[in-house]
């Protein structure tokens, strides 16, 4: 099974569930690189870079996993693993912690608002 999103033009979001796996869903999140214009009622977003060293972006699902600023699983308990690296995970466990934690990723930009960080 496969589900793919964008949130807010910024951010894609695709979740895969082989058919072998029934312990968990493997989830990447990725930042939109740009957008290609398939025609002109639909546009594709791209995932991957724009460098003279990196491939051009594409939409394609590897593209998005290879540029991927989270990974994660979630596992068959309701539990989730979130990675932004090799060395650093967070573990969360069920729907409220998840909304705690984004809670708190929320209020950030608020309290540095406040803090004079206009653009937050």
């Amino acid at each position: 099974m496969r589900h793919f999103e964008v949130f807010s033009r910024d951010w894609g979001l695709l979740m895969v569930r082989g058919p072998e796996s029934h312990a968990h869903i493997d989830f990447w999140i990725s930042g939109v690189a740009g957008y290609e214009a398939e025609d002109t009622k639909c546009e594709r977003p791209l995932f991957g870079e724009f460098s003279a060293e990196a491939p051009e972006p594409t939409h394609s699902d590897e593209a998005l996993k290879g540029s991927a600023d989270f990974h994660g699983i979630v596992k068959w308990d309701g539990c989730s693993h979130i990675a932004t690296s090799s060395e650093v995970m967070v573990h969360v466990c069920g729907l409220p912690n998840w909304r705690s934690l984004l809670e708190a990723l929320a209020r950030i930009p608020e309290v540095a608002k406040k803090w004079g960080i206009e653009d937050a």
